[in-house]
């Protein structure tokens, strides 16, 4: 991946597992250290849904595949929530919830 100044970016694939065909398209747009321009956000889960028909992946129309993409979102976000809250008080580290911001 290729940055706005050139230099080299990273997707991090995390376990690189089979999951929800919504899963990467949240992580890279709805993700809880950027915001993205809602409208940008739309424009991106168009084309992504639309390439997802080309390739009959997928059978649905585009309210349902944006209901999939906002449960999505909400999902990664209750997780990160647990996940910070568990650091926070199982581990001591409050410093970690003013690192999070919900889109």
């Amino acid at each position: 991946m290729v940055l706005d100044d050139d230099s080299p970016g990273v997707i991090d694939f995390q376990d690189a597992v089979i999951g929800p065909i919504t899963y990467d398209l949240v992580s890279l747009l709805r993700d809880c250290y950027i915001a993205w321009p809602n409208q940008q956000v739309e424009l991106w889960m168009t084309q992504y849904y639309e390439r997802l028909l080309q390739a009959e992946l997928i059978d649905c129309n585009p309210a349902r595949f944006k209901r999939w993409f906002d449960l999505m979102g909400l999902q990664r976000h209750l997780k990160a929530i647990g996940i910070f809250s568990r650091l926070h008080l199982r581990d001591g580290n409050p410093t970690i919830l003013t690192t999070y911001r919900a889109p």
